[in-house]
């Protein structure tokens, strides 16, 4: 049996996406059984704080196999993990044109087009948790070094016609939210990153036949003068009628 296609929703699956694979491209640095160094990506969910612990439970179960539930999994979760959740968006008039943008296909038959996008500006917000502080250190140095001052570029997809833009993402705020002390769990040192968008909402593209030739007749007061035929690659005169 076939799959049931999916309808792709902007924001969800190309900001989303962009910025979790962002993310992923830090790298956690321990040393493994045999004294050697190692590294791996940072484990991450797209998931509210509060969820974050439970969604990455369901992954470890899905992707072990396990028997447990979510609970007992939760409690053995190894950190450092991280979670990135989309807060507001609101739309930005500053970066405004009233325009329309096209590309035709590869065969020159068909003209693709669409009105500029719409400027959509909106949040991220990214939670890291570790169990010491030398780790959230050196992961937090990994995100600082993707900015120049406080940002970054980012490429991201997006529906014909438009297809990849960079985008500009700046760090806004980073703040302390660790339990240091618990009754019921062990410590867990955690930081809070949000960055602003600068994103785009794509407005549905326009199929239209390319023109491929242009007549244009010119009249005075005593009848017709002449016409010329614009096509692709010609301007031809066209002969006065016989009166």
């Amino acid at each position: 049996m076939g799959t049931v296609p999916v309808r792709q929703i902007q924001i969800f699956y190309n900001y989303d996406k962009s910025f979790v694979d962002k993310l992923r491209s830090i790298a956690f640095h321990t040393i493994d059984e045999k004294g050697n160094d190692s590294a791996r990506p940072l484990a991450c969910v797209f998931a509210t704080p509060e969820r974050a612990f439970a969604q990455m439970a369901k992954q470890i179960i899905k992707r072990k196999g396990l028997q447990m539930s979510e609970d007992e999994v939760i409690k053995t979760i190894p950190l450092p993990i991280a979670s990135v959740s989309r807060l507001q968006g609101n739309i930005d008039l500053s970066r405004f044109v009233n325009a329309d943008v096209g590309v035709p296909d590869q065969y020159n038959e068909n003209w693709y087009s669409a009105r500029r996008p719409m400027a959509w500006s909106f949040q991220y917000q990214v939670d890291i948790w570790t169990r010491e502080i030398q780790v959230m250190d050196d992961l937090q140095v990994q995100m600082l070094q993707w900015l120049r001052a406080n940002e970054f570029w980012m490429s991201v997809e997006h529906p014909d016609p438009i297809r990849t833009l960079r985008v500009l993402a700046r760090l806004n705020n980073s703040t302390d939210n660790s339990v240091l002390e618990s009754e019921k769990d062990q410590r867990k040192i955690r930081r809070t990153f949000t960055f602003d968008i600068d994103g785009w909402i794509c407005y549905p593209m326009l199929v239209s036949k390319q023109v491929q030739m242009v007549i244009a007749q010119f009249y005075e007061s005593g009848g017709f003068v002449e016409g010329i035929e614009v096509t692709e690659d010609s301007v031809l005169p066209l002969e006065a009628p016989v009166v």
